[in-house]
């Protein structure tokens, strides 16, 4: 399977600053997921919850955005061609 390139990092929650743009687009996110992966959601493991969700982010990266009117993988991959 294909990921996106860089790491990640852990962070204690008193050395993450954000900014009130970068959290409001955190929470959008969030509540992005929660609307529209979780209800009726059912699973057997976490490989399963996994596997569901890896499934769910393909179909949804790859449609276009409301408000950018972008397909988020074609403007991600943009973006790293540069």
């Amino acid at each position: 399977m294909g990921g996106l390139p860089g790491k990640m990092v852990a962070m204690r929650p008193d050395q993450v600053h954000l900014t009130t743009r970068a959290k409001g687009k955190i929470e959008s996110t969030v509540r992005f997921v929660k609307q529209n992966f979780w209800p009726g959601i059912a699973f057997a493991s976490l490989a399963d919850l996994n596997q569901q969700a890896h499934a769910w982010m393909e179909k949804v990266n790859h449609q276009v955005h409301s408000t950018t009117r972008e397909v988020p993988y074609g403007r991600l991959w943009f973006s790293l061609r540069k």
